[in-house]
């Protein structure tokens, strides 16, 4: 992580965020151009989530969303979280802030329709099925 940190600073980027020895969340400004921003997370919490640490990867996420409230990266993944976790509703909730971001975030919008479909909203499943199905009409990588 210090290297990480190191390789944004010799390319003149201004590092607004916490470094650890095992992650590095922020928000990433280039001093050469104001209109540069970047919302920067390099960090064991997708890691602590393959491991099943679900605590540690909600923590780190929750950590990026303080400094960037509209990262659809760790909105997405917070909502896998709490779908393991069974906390279904909430993993809804997630999805759904994702999609108010980024609407045609596909993979938002396939998880907020296997939620649906779990807590038996047959409706709002099949509403997120034909969401796909029209998204995928210009994304080469899910069209036929």
């Amino acid at each position: 992580m210090q290297k990480a940190g190191a390789m944004l600073k010799a390319e003149k980027f201004q590092l607004f965020a916490e470094v650890k020895d095992d992650s590095l969340v922020g928000i990433v400004k280039s001093q050469s151009n104001k209109d540069l921003v970047y919302s920067c997370r390099l960090g064991a919490d997708g890691a602590f989530r393959h491991l099943g640490r679900l605590d540690e990867a909600t923590q780190a996420y929750q950590k990026s969303l303080e400094i960037k409230p509209t990262f659809t990266y760790s909105l997405y993944e917070l909502g896998i979280v709490y779908s393991q976790q069974g906390r279904n509703q909430e993993a809804i909730d997630f999805f759904r802030k994702v999609l108010e971001v980024e609407p045609r975030h596909i993979y938002a919008n396939h998880a907020l329709g296997l939620m649906y479909d779990v807590v038996g909203n047959k409706t709002g499943a099949m509403q997120q099925y034909y969401i796909l199905k029209d998204l995928s009409k210009d994304d080469y990588f899910l069209s036929d």
